[in-house]
């Protein structure tokens, strides 16, 4: 009686490149998370990271483990001011971005433009600058702040923009910019220092950790 030979099959070249496509992700996902854990632990020793809103504060913290494997931020953002806390901000929020291949986004928040106020025998009483003069002189300061994460991205091969946004409440620009860019977390310093168009991080970076929806990491 005849012997039928066995058949032995063999992986198709889609399963291959789908195994080795799995196998990057997952290679990725662990680098990502190391970092994370890395960054969390440092935090716990020194005083470095003085806060972590890792979710939304309805969201439990397995809720938010989980949330923030299965997420992988795709888009970080990173409000300045120009001062040195915003920069360590800054620093920690590339390496973040680099570590999860993200894009980031740096964002500069001005009050709005005032008029000047005269009184009855023409004095001048508020806003040294014109409309024009102002535009120019805030734009001017935004983009020095800015040039730093412009920079680092740059220097770390991540994907960036910058934005400047105006808004009397620094905290709700920032949150405004998050939104309007489909920002999924952000990366904030604890303080700053105040100047014409500057942002005051600190009691700015409290009200972003109250009010924002997205996971908050600030950095000192």
């Amino acid at each position: 009686m005849p012997c039928c030979a066995s058949r032995t099959s063999r992986p198709s070249t889609r399963t291959t490149i789908d195994n080795s496509t799995r196998t990057a992700r997952l290679v990725t996902r662990k680098r990502a998370m190391r970092f994370i854990v890395r960054v969390t632990l440092r935090a716990r020793r020194t005083p470095a990271l003085i806060g972590v809103n890792a979710a939304p504060a309805a969201e439990s913290s397995v809720e938010a483990s989980t949330s923030m494997r299965d997420r992988m931020y795709k888009h970080i953002l990173l409000p300045t001011d120009g001062s040195s806390f915003a920069a360590k901000g800054i620093r920690e929020g590339v390496r973040l971005a680099k570590a999860l291949g993200a894009k980031v986004t740096g964002v500069y928040v001005a009050p709005p433009f005032v008029p000047p106020v005269y009184s009855e025998a023409g004095i001048r009483y508020s806003g040294p600058f014109s409309a024009a003069e102002y535009k120019q002189v805030t734009e001017k300061i935004a983009k020095k702040a800015l040039g730093p994460i412009e920079r680092a991205a740059r220097a770390a091969g991540v994907r960036c923009r910058t934005r400047l946004v105006t808004d009397p409440q620094p905290w709700r620009g920032i949150l405004r910019a998050a939104g309007d860019g489909r920002c999924d977390a952000i990366v904030i310093g604890s303080h700053g220092r105040g100047a014409v168009g500057g942002l005051i991080l600190g009691s700015e970076t409290s009200r972003v950790l109250a009010h924002s929806k997205l996971p908050v990491l600030v950095v000192r």
